[in-house]
């Protein structure tokens, strides 16, 4: 989701629940978390740091903890500097259930962007693993589209802000609907199932006898479109590829991956996503492969020639 919706579905949280004083704590941490745009200048270039990216790290409970602690603390600092006046008089009572907000308000921005692709890796530190729900095809236009217009619509005066509820409610409404939809065609066709901006077209992804295969389904129409296959291994094996785990640039590469393929050319080894680099999934359009040869004692490195380009994804 946008940190738009983000914020205006911990507003609908909060005011529902009957905790309206602590709206702008909760939205403090639906929001904090998008501010890993930033990690970029901490991880560029170092493949061992590619975790700390938007929606890495921080996407997960104990990075998403750390985050709206962080926010918490810096934003009483901001209020006792500034000698803002706080809805309690009493601070026992106040900074506890500040708190409570700001992080109930990071955890719901998980659970939102686990509803959607490619999913956050909840587990890290201990695993990278992306876990989604696969409800929606990463950020919605259309809930941008009616965040937006609810913000317009309050800023002119043309509705009130309890009418957050109805925003709310909307929001429900509309999940429901493509919950239903990706419920029906997992039920009805095997294999992993996507959703696309299209709420009637679905991406489907199999994995059989050593061959990854893709194609789309569109409800309301007979058979598999734009099938596509590519063999999990091409002059190679598993045996040949042992201890590649390990090497940062592949643990990258298939950190934003569905899958990954190997295949060997002459002296080195390329691990590939081939559906980003078919544009089947466009998210996200860098490190869809790595190059990779082995050395004299047997580690493999990485081809330094062909790193930057095909990690970067040009």
């Amino acid at each position: 989701m946008d940190s738009i919706t983000h914020a205006l579905l911990a507003a609908f949280v909060f005011y529902a629940a009957g905790f309206p004083a602590l709206i702008p704590f909760a939205i403090l941490g639906a929001v904090i978390l998008d501010a890993d745009i930033l990690f970029f200048f901490f991880s560029s270039g170092r493949p061992s740091r590619y975790m700390f990216i938007h929606g890495g790290a921080s996407h997960s409970i104990v990075g998403s903890t750390v985050m709206a602690v962080s926010a918490f603390v810096l934003a009483i600092l901001a209020i006792s500097l500034l000698g803002l006046v706080i809805p309690w008089t009493t601070e026992n009572v106040f900074l506890p259930a500040a708190f409570g907000a700001v992080l109930g308000g990071a955890w719901l921005h998980l659970v939102l962007d686990w509803l959607a692709t490619p999913g956050i890796p909840l587990a890290w530190p201990f695993k990278d693993t992306k876990y989604t729900l696969g409800v929606f095809a990463g950020p919605s236009p259309v809930m941008l589209a009616v965040s937006i217009a609810f913000i317009l619509l309050v800023a002119t005066g043309l509705t009130s802000p309890l009418s957050i509820m109805y925003y709310g409610l909307f929001f429900l409404a509309y999940f429901a609907v493509w919950a239903g939809l990706r419920g029906y065609v997992a039920h009805k066709i095997p294999g992993d199932v996507y959703p696309t901006m299209h709420p009637l077209r679905w991406l489907v992804i199999r994995h059989e006898q050593g061959t990854w295969s893709s194609c789309f389904i569109q409800l309301g129409r007979k058979g598999q479109l734009n099938m596509n296959s590519w063999p999990e291994y091409s002059n190679t094996g598993p045996g040949e590829l042992s201890g590649i785990d390990s090497v940062p640039e592949v643990k990258r590469v298939r950190y934003h991956s569905n899958f990954t393929v190997a295949e060997k050319n002459e002296e080195t080894i390329i691990i590939r996503d081939p559906l980003r680099e078919a544009r089947i999934l466009r998210y996200p359009p860098y490190y869809m492969r790595v190059v990779l040869e082995k050395g004299d004692n047997g580690t493999w490195t990485v081809d330094n020639q062909d790193h930057a380009g095909y990690n970067d994804g040009t």
